[in-house]
């Protein structure tokens, strides 16, 4: 006489089946390349000095992935990429206590503050999962060329009031890649010039990485002391998002996504583990009905 358990085998394989459909889910859930997001990106009192944007760690990475990053914003009319500074490991290892090595990781949540020599520094980084609202110790403020090379490492950041776009790239454009590597682009300006029209064309195909504000948008002038803020979460959406004032290391619009980054683990780190979750379920179903089988005989 055989005996089968259906309902345990059923069970089994119905966990088994939605742990694996989570897996691949997580697996297949879009992240930014490279891992940075643009935040909010504020234009200062004083010209250049003060002018900061924020970047957000999407996912975990290591100094050493941050130093490939290239960063700076256009030219007024928004035809070319004019200002171009580079992330920098060794500096930001010799002024961040919590980093010894190229190979530390930078957690997903953190922000990344860039600004002009009129900003003050922050290093003060001790993330803290248990607590996501304490934005200063998941916070990095880099100003005046600490933690960072530039063309203008006093002004990384040189935005105008009535047209530019801030940008990520993996190379630096004027190498000789041009546009072809920035992976993520906000601007803003009511008649875009080529630079304009690239992050346009791209924001069709990619508008989770591409934005760019025109008169339908945006009211044509971002004023001083203002700032451009994302309500968008993962996916940027600066469309209205003009806001008096900016605080750096404070995700403002965009706090709920950013606490969530930092309050939940990796999905690269949850995926390989619900992976294993499901394998063994399978095997011990598969030993329950050996044992069944065993005893039957």
């Amino acid at each position: 006489m055989r005996i089968r358990n259906t309902s345990a085998f059923q069970k089994t394989s119905q966990a088994a089946c939605l742990l694996g459909c989570v897996a691949l889910f997580l697996a297949a859930t879009p992240m930014l390349k490279a891992g940075l997001l643009i935040n909010e990106i504020h234009r200062s009192g004083v010209v250049g000095m003060d002018d900061f944007v924020e970047f957000v760690v999407t996912s975990d990475m290591t100094l050493a992935e941050l130093d490939s990053i290239w960063f700076g914003d256009s030219n007024p009319s928004t035809n070319t990429v004019e200002i171009e500074n580079k992330f920098n490991a060794t500096e930001i290892i010799s002024n961040v206590d919590a980093f010894t090595s190229t190979s530390d990781v930078i957690l997903a949540g953190t922000i990344i503050t860039v600004g002009g020599a009129g900003m003050a520094t922050d290093f003060n980084y001790s993330p803290n999962s248990a607590d996501p609202s304490d934005h200063e110790s998941w916070n990095l403020t880099f100003s005046g060329g600490v933690g960072f090379d530039g063309s203008y490492p006093l002004s990384p950041f040189w935005l105008s009031q009535n047209g530019d776009a801030v940008w990520l790239s993996t190379s630096k454009p004027s190498d000789g890649s041009g546009f072809d590597d920035i992976f993520s682009a906000v601007g803003y300006d009511s008649k875009p010039g080529d630079f304009g029209d690239f992050i346009i064309d791209m924001e069709e195909t990619d508008p989770g990485a591409y934005q760019f504000l025109t008169s339908d948008s945006f009211d044509g002038s971002l004023g001083r002391g203002n700032s451009l803020q994302n309500q968008g979460g993962a996916s940027i959406d600066f469309a209205g998002g003009e806001t008096g004032g900016g605080t750096p290391g404070d995700p403002g619009a965009n706090f709920v996504f950013v606490s969530n980054l930092r309050a939940v683990p990796e999905p690269s780190t949850v995926v390989p583990c619900l992976c294993v979750l499901a394998l063994a379920l399978v095997v011990r179903f598969r030993k329950k009905k050996v044992t069944a089988k065993e005893s039957v005989q």
